[in-house]
């Protein structure tokens, strides 16, 4: 019913959600592509932080404006030292074949592989591989609506991104991952 309220306003919406305790979950229009805006910096920056560690001792506050206040700036200065070739091969290798970053770092993405990359990013977390270094960087993040909702009750870490350029354009999203 909410989301045949939200398609009678002329908005589409797509989403997974996951249950990493049970492997359960729902989906409604999981593998429809959308452009990603600013949510495509959680991943971009957890494969950074996964492939280079190192990253974390001089580029800290780079990485964490990124995040916590989803800096272009900061996120481009990241795209033009380290690229998205090396990105975008970590992505498939998780079975992640559709997001690839181009020029210009925002490409189209779907609920099913950003869970996927989530999950992965999750398990990096629990296995105390790299990103436990950083999981922190992930909470409270600007206009996450994940956060605003549920952030009260539970840990929530997540990344929000949105553009609005006027209802029925490609560049009118608000995501969250």
């Amino acid at each position: 019913a909410s989301v045949d309220g939200f398609t009678a306003e002329g908005y589409s919406t797509a989403f997974m959600l996951y249950d990493l305790n049970n492997g359960g979950g729902i989906s409604y229009h999981a593998d429809n592509m959308y452009y990603s805006a600013s949510t495509i910096k959680g991943p971009y920056v957890a494969w950074l932080v996964e492939t280079y560690p190192q990253t974390m001792d001089f580029l800290y506050g780079t990485i964490e404006n990124t995040i916590a206040w989803s800096s272009n700036d900061d996120y481009e200065a990241l795209l033009t030292s380290y690229g998205y070739t090396e990105f975008n091969s970590w992505a498939a290798e998780i079975g992640c074949e559709n997001i690839v970053i181009t020029e210009g770092g925002y490409p189209p993405v779907n609920a099913r592989d950003f869970a996927k990359l989530w999950c992965h990013m999750y398990d990096r977390v629990v296995s105390g591989a790299g990103l436990a270094s950083i999981i922190d960087i992930y909470r409270d993040t600007l206009s996450s609506a994940i956060y605003e909702t549920l952030g009260g009750q539970y840990t929530v870490y997540s990344k929000a991104g949105w553009i609005g350029e006027g209802l029925g354009t490609y560049y009118n999203v608000q995501n969250d991952a």
